[in-house]
């Protein structure tokens, strides 16, 4: 007998001007090949971080503590699987949404972070690289399962996992903020304005080994990850 598989809800929380009519029925109606989704406006407390994407995994029996046989099995023979497709159909479906017109007049939408909610068990915040996650990303939240059934956080309960940390991304932004600002001096001497003439540094790539843990105390930490 096929072991089951998960089910999911897809919440769009995007910047108030993007929540739109047009924008929740052409979202709704591009992501339906994946689930069914919720388009809602970003938290006021949010509205700085950029657009939000997240998939809410739904399954009626255990399968996140890989210490636990019987939940082992269930990812080994279901959950492992349907995720690499799951990583796969929403990177083609981010990449396929922003290349085509929408009938009802919606806009592109460019989304700085996927959350993978994991029922009750953990969130795993990605952040995203030209609207995509990573390549990997299935095969680290695995590596997650494992590393919190080892203990490797501690004892404290893990309520999210982001990748990279809120401090990796702040280093990141620093320095292409000091290397456009440099381009821009340069270019600046030379007599070109706006920078013109003189490539910006923007390819300083996310650091997805630096990992920030949360715990449900509300206390955080940084995790190096291989």
């Amino acid at each position: 007998m096929p072991l089951p598989r998960p089910s999911i809800v897809i919440k769009a929380f995007l910047l108030p001007e993007l929540c739109t009519e047009a924008m929740e029925k052409e979202f709704k109606r591009s992501y339906m090949i994946i689930a069914q989704s919720i388009v809602a406006p970003l938290p006021e407390d949010l509205l700085n971080g950029g657009n939000v994407i997240r998939l809410c995994v739904r399954m009626y029996r255990p399968y996140w503590d890989a210490s636990d046989p019987t939940a082992q099995e269930l990812w080994a023979g279901s959950v492992r699987d349907w995720l690499v497709n799951l990583v796969r159909n929403l990177n083609n479906t981010l990449k396929t949404y922003n290349r085509v017109l929408h009938p009802a007049g919606a806009g592109n939408i460019d989304f700085a972070f996927a959350e993978l909610e994991f029922g009750n068990d953990v969130v795993v915040r990605f952040a995203l690289e030209d609207n995509q996650l990573p390549c990997n990303a299935a095969a680290m939240v695995e590596d997650l399962r494992a590393l919190m059934a080892d203990g490797a956080f501690g004892e404290g309960e893990v309520e999210e996992v982001a990748i990279p940390s809120a401090e990796s991304l702040a280093a990141r932004q620093t320095a292409l903020d000091e290397a456009k600002a440099a381009a821009e001096a340069a270019a600046a001497e030379e007599g070109a304005e706006d920078g013109e003439g003189k490539e910006v540094v923007s390819d300083i790539p996310l650091d997805l080994g630096i990992w920030g843990v949360s715990f449900a105390d509300g206390t955080t930490t940084e995790y190096r990850y291989r």
